[in-house]
């Protein structure tokens, strides 16, 4: 399998772009030793490349769907990574058990946040990190998938319910990539019942009309699509610069601290 550049820069999907960058992210606090867990790994790249990163770590990944495990399993193999089908609300793991987990883009898509980072931070021993990211409320929609949305401030808030420093960080989005995410979602949601009321010449036009290109973002420095701390930024100027071209700050990212393990959390 390719690295991190290969599957950024021969990817055409503004979205799986921003998740790649998470999993680049999320380097920076690999322990040298011990075992980290990726909850809702999906296919299992991201799992894949943190064990390479970390190779004397131990990787589990898990997934609730069976589906993705097989293709985990069989396209990501890595000597010390395994693949497990587990419900983030029942992991199949003693407390205190991890030292590092991670959890990319899932806290939106269940009903129970609260349950969801109580398990988080029982598998965390006491030197534990957990990070998070999820859709930042105001930049994004409640689609069918996205059952809740947070703030900043009410994410970071029940998080400290369980961990003792919640630090929040953000991941930027360029002008370019949010007006084909606001496209794609118009013809999601508004144009395919629209459309089929249409006459077909008219329609087939109108959706060649659609899937014109983007319209090119002014450059901006590569650190502001960085995820970046909300106090500690490397410069104003690369904040001045994203604010000016349009950049957004999309995607919030938690970085969770000594798990309130025990009695805390009961």
């Amino acid at each position: 399998m390719g690295d991190y550049a290969d599957l950024i820069q021969h990817n055409e999907d503004w979205l799986a772009r921003e998740h790649v960058m998470r999993y680049r992210f999320a380097e920076q606090y690999l322990p040298r030793a011990g075992r980290v867990l990726d909850i809702a790994c999906g296919p299992g790249y991201g799992t894949y490349h943190l064990a390479r990163a970390a190779p004397q770590a131990e990787l589990v990944g898990a997934d609730i769907l069976v589906e993705n495990i097989a293709i985990a399993q069989r396209f990501y193999p890595v000597a010390n990574a395994s693949f497990v089908v587990s419900d983030a609300f029942r992991l199949p793991f003693p407390d205190a058990c991890f030292r590092l987990a991670l959890s990319f883009e899932t806290i939106e898509h269940v009903r129970d946040g609260v349950g969801f980072l109580a398990e988080m931070a029982r598998v965390l021993d006491r030197e534990g990190v957990f990070l998070c990211s999820t859709p930042n409320a105001p930049y994004d929609f409640l689609s069918a998938q996205h059952v809740r949305l947070y703030t900043p401030q009410e994410l970071s808030e029940i998080a400290g319910q369980f961990f003792g420093d919640v630090q929040v960080f953000y991941q930027y989005q360029s002008r370019a990539d949010r007006f084909v995410e606001l496209r794609d979602r118009w013809r999601g949601f508004a144009l395919t019942s629209l459309l089929r009321a249409i006459p077909g010449p008219i329609r087939r036009a109108g959706k060649r009309l659609l899937k014109g290109a983007a319209p090119a973002a002014e450059p901006v420095p590569s650190e502001a699509f960085v995820i970046e701390g909300r106090h500690n930024y490397p410069a104003d100027a690369v904040v001045h610069e994203a604010q000016r071209s349009g950049a957004v700050q999309r995607v919030i990212v938690l970085v969770c601290r000594r798990p309130l393990c025990g009695t805390l959390l009961k």
